[in-house]
């Protein structure tokens, strides 16, 4: 007779609960953390792009060209032409900024990952309050110090939302000057690229980070990249989206309370143009970074004070008092026979580097073209010994680089050596040297006559075999030289 399986089981075997439990959703990528999201250096999304490609052991391009433009289906990413992905990549940017773009590539990369923070990485909160015109840098800038000192204390490399925003040029951390060009190549380089990887040279590979200083920062530039670092950090604080309406508020209040409502007199005050800005009261379009960064500083408010709003009562106590910004506002008299006497002093003057209208009007403190209304011909003279001088500077410079070149490929050439563009470009310790037309120009003249001293009699240190290996080789040709890359 048979019996339950409840009386056959001992106390000392519990019956196992053998219902399916409630498995959490699986993400397709790794659901990679971002790096200081309560921070002013909070990771921006192209460095998170870069990382999850890291941390899948793929470039950056393989990973979005099979698993994020599916998602997106768009047709600047769409298929899988490597092509258009490689061209797209270079002016990726915008996916840091406020716009549909960053705003589409949070949405894929979220429902990879699973991620709800990738927001944070981008400049969306700001997508009705500020323009997204000249919002971001175009090109990658770092900070060396910030480099160096994660990679001795073994951190994560990684590229901050900060130095991507157009008008910082400083590093919060270490307040010195962003690099704008690799050390050892002189790349100006893109944000993204297909094998981008952050501390590193997206063109030659180097290392970028360096323990040595360079360049001292100003009170203007210290000033703007600590107040837009204070706004990065603070955006938990903030609404999801910051609305228009209070910025507009905080002009108005500042109009009001600078030049008593005269927006006429405002403008003038910050050298800005009068309808521009009354559109902007009238909120027909959303301000611009570097207006408002202006702003700031002039004014010694904060950028997130401004964006979140500012009461007039408080704008009493700002830095600039009634009496300076007033008096700015007077109109300057044109002193026609001071500026006069120095037109002609410049143009008298023989001796040194003649300077350009727009350094003569910083000098004589009035607007370059008001100095042309008044003086037509000495102006057009100025104008035309200044283009006349940097001609002459960029003769004597091609004919320098020149002479460099020639001495570089006798050296090689005296060690049997081909003298082609990487070999003396290393010589020159200047590789990126013959991405000039002119520089090119010079070394094939430079083989030509070579091949006439020796009568061709010389070869090339690489054979063809080992040249057709190399990714990235490939001849060309000119008359009967041939020229390795």
């Amino acid at each position: 007779m048979t019996q339950p399986c409840e009386e056959i089981a001992s106390p000392l075997l519990p019956i196992w609960d053998m219902s399916i439990p409630d498995i959490p959703q699986r993400s397709r990528l790794y659901s990679l953390a971002p790096l200081g999201p309560d921070s002013c250096l909070v990771e921006s999304l192209t460095s998170y792009l870069c990382r999850l490609a890291y941390e899948h052991h793929v470039e950056v391009g393989t990973l979005i060209q099979h698993s994020i433009a599916p998602i997106l289906g768009k047709q600047y990413i769409a298929g899988d032409k490597s092509r258009s992905i490689s061209s797209f990549v270079r002016f990726a940017n915008p996916i840091n900024g406020n716009g549909t773009m960053a705003s589409d590539w949070v949405d894929a990369l979220r429902s990879l990952t699973l991620r709800t923070d990738l927001t944070l990485l981008t400049l969306l909160v700001s997508a009705d309050a500020l323009s997204q015109r000249d919002l971001l840098q175009p090109l990658r800038q770092w900070c060396p110090l910030c480099y160096d000192s994660w990679r001795r204390q073994g951190a994560i490399i990684y590229e901050p939302l900060l130095w991507s925003i157009n008008g910082v040029a400083v590093c919060t951390a270490h307040w010195q000057l962003l690099e704008r060009h690799c050390p050892y190549c002189s790349s100006s380089l893109p944000w993204l690229t297909w094998r981008s990887r952050p501390g590193y040279c997206s063109s030659c590979g180097r290392w970028l980070g360096s323990a040595h200083r360079h360049g001292q920062a100003g009170e203007k530039e210290m000033y703007i990249a600590e107040t837009i670092g204070d706004f990065l950090a603070r955006r938990t604080q903030l609404t999801p989206a910051i609305p228009r309406e209070g910025v507009i508020q905080t002009l108005r209040n500042l109009i009001a309370s600078t030049t008593a409502g005269n927006t006429a007199a405002f403008a003038r005050c910050f050298g800005l143009p009068k309808t521009t800005l009354w559109e902007l009261v009238q909120g027909y379009f959303p301000p611009s970074l570097p207006f408002l960064l202006r702003l700031c500083y002039q004014l010694r408010l904060s950028f997130l004070q401004f964006l979140t709003g500012v009461e007039h009562s408080a704008l009493g106590e700002s830095p600039v008092s009634q009496g300076q910004t007033l008096k700015r506002d007077v109109r300057r008299p044109f002193d026609r026979e001071k500026v006069q006497q120095a037109l002609e002093g410049i143009l008298a003057d023989r001796q040194t580097a003649p300077p350009s209208m727009r350094e003569v009007a910083q000098r004589l403190g009035y607007p370059a073209r008001t100095i042309k209304g008044h003086f037509p011909v000495h102006c057009q003279e100025i104008s035309y010994r200044y283009a006349e001088y940097r001609k002459q500077r960029g003769q004597l410079r091609k004919a320098h680089l020149r002479q460099r070149i020639y001495e570089a490929a006798r050296a090689a050439h005296g060690q049997r050596l081909t003298p082609t563009y990487r070999r003396v470009g290393a010589l020159l310790n200047a590789p990126g040297t013959f991405r000039e037309r002119d520089a090119r120009r010079a070394l094939l003249d430079i083989r030509s006559q070579l091949d006439r001293e020796t009568g061709g009699e010389y070869v090339a240190e690489m054979s063809q075999p080992e040249m057709e290996k190399r990714p990235g080789n490939f001849e060309a040709r000119e008359g009967t030289n041939t020229i390795c890359y």
